[in-house]
């Protein structure tokens, strides 16, 4: 299979590239092979992993290897422009983070520049041209959260005001409730209050103590 064969051959490159420059022992890259071949994934995040190698080493190491810009996500504030010219569910499926846009051209961060499949599906996504740039996994992680999750967790708990029937304005919170008030509880049948508490101390939402805390404090 080429795909296969050139992959190989890549992750042999670096391993060699890290035993040269002394960053790693042999018996080190043979670990996080034989970790690699069991349970999938990149080599340099096997060797993060391990703890053979940090991640800015790895990041300096590629950088000189690929011959491909390195960015700190963390270092700089991405517009809100920049954002949208790639969509939150691009961005997850193939964790790259856009980093500057123009007309015709979106640069993103991704772990691996190289990819040139990846690179081609998010060209095709977004019917625009790509360019790569190299950063941690971990900032890429960081921003992705940082900027699509907090922004589709801020957009999902927008209050919107609408006018009432008697022409007041009132503010309509339209948050999930994940936590339902005692008062909308008791309004329930007992079966579906007994229910929606199980579910909702199940999820998380709060432990059964809290339950009796706030029932007695409410009685």
């Amino acid at each position: 299979m080429p795909k296969s064969s050139g992959k190989k051959q890549k992750q042999a490159r670096l391993g060699e590239l890290l035993l040269d420059t002394g960053l790693i022992a042999p018996h080190q890259l043979s670990v996080a092979l034989g970790q690699q071949a069991k349970w999938g994934g990149k080599l340099g995040s096997e060797l993060i992993r391990l703890g053979f190698i940090g991640e800015t080493e790895l990041a300096y190491i590629l950088e000189k290897q690929l011959g491909i810009k390195w960015v700190s996500l963390k270092d700089q504030e991405i517009s809100s422009e920049v954002i949208q010219s790639v969509s939150r569910e691009t961005a997850r499926k193939y964790h790259v983070m856009p980093v500057a846009c123009s007309h015709q051209m979106v640069t993103v961060a991704m772990v691996n520049p190289n990819d040139l499949d990846t690179l081609d599906a998010i060209a095709f996504a977004i019917g625009k041209t790509i360019k790569p740039v190299m950063a941690l996994e971990s900032d890429i992680e960081w921003a992705l959260s940082h900027y699509y999750d907090s922004a589709k967790r801020g957009k999902a708990r927008s209050d919107k005001p609408v006018k009432t029937k008697s022409g007041h304005t009132k503010v309509l919170d339209d948050r999930p409730r994940d936590v339902l008030s005692f008062k909308r509880l008791k309004m329930r049948s007992p079966e579906a209050q007994e229910t929606l508490i199980r579910l909702l101390i199940k999820k998380g939402v709060f432990s059964w103590d809290e339950f009796v805390d706030e029932s007695e404090e409410s009685s």
